[in-house]
Order: structure tokens, then C-alpha cells, then sequence
């Protein structure tokens, strides 16, 4: 039987390819592209990897902090929620849980768009 690759396995392969073409046989411009396109590239695999409710858990994360009825159609939206509602002093006797509801939501967009600036006690 064939091994059959999945979408992360077939985006890394990718990013591999285009990182080590970047690296060995391209230089100036398409260098440049070449290595944005593989990082781009593994942002999306660790996206995969992160699972499909991976957005879900930072609006649960926040859902307590928002006022009851707010119903924010995009991550957009649901930022600006809860930063008027921080700006207006409304969360100010949360603070504790609010940090920590944002430091979680911090390390699970940085473990995706560069797991390199995590700090050493926030890495998988």
C-alpha cells in the first residue's frame, strides 16, 4: 500500500523544498520569495497541525469577558470587543483572569506564526 500524504505532510515537503532552493540555488530577489513563500508555507502547517478549532478556543477564551448579547462575526470584531471593553474599565476587577485569558491566546498565535519567539517555559 501507498503511503498517501496529508495537506500539513504536503505543505511541509513543500516549504522544505522551496526553503532549501532558497538557501542553495537562488539568490537576490527570488531568494527573498522563495524564503517568504516557505515560511508562509509552514505557518499554514502549523495551522494543520494546530487542529480546526484552534480559533475556537480563543473566543471561548474571551466569551466570559464580553458583554451578554455580543455576537462579534469575526476574530476582528471580537478584538475590538473586548479592547472597548477593557479601555472603559469594565474588566478592571478581572485583570488576573483577563491575563491570563491573553497570555493563552498569545502563545497559541505565536506557536503558529513563530514558535521561535516563544519564551522557553510557553513551548510545547
Amino acid at each position: 500500500m501507498q503511503h498517501v500524504p496529508d495537506a500539513a505532510g504536503l505543505v511541509q515537503a513543500v516549504a522544505e523544498w522551496l526553503d532549501g532552493l532558497g538557501r542553495t540555488s537562488l539568490t537576490g530577489t527570488d531568494r527573498f520569495h522563495a524564503l517568504v513563500a516557505s515560511n508562509a508555507l509552514r505557518i499554514v502547517e502549523r495551522e494543520l497541525q494546530a487542529g480546526p478549532n484552534w480559533h475556537a478556543r480563543d473566543r471561548a477564551a474571551f466569551a466570559g469577558f464580553l458583554t451578554t448579547g455580543t455576537t462579534a462575526a469575526d476574530d476582528a470584531e471580537l478584538a475590538t470587543s473586548l479592547a472597548r471593553r477593557i479601555s472603559a474599565g469594565d474588566l478592571d476587577d478581572q485583570v488576573p483572569e483577563l491575563l491570563a485569558a491573553l497570555h493563552g491566546y498569545t502563545v497559541r498565535r505565536v506557536s503558529v506564526d513563530n514558535p521561535k519567539y516563544l519564551l522557553p517555559e510557553d513551548r510545547p
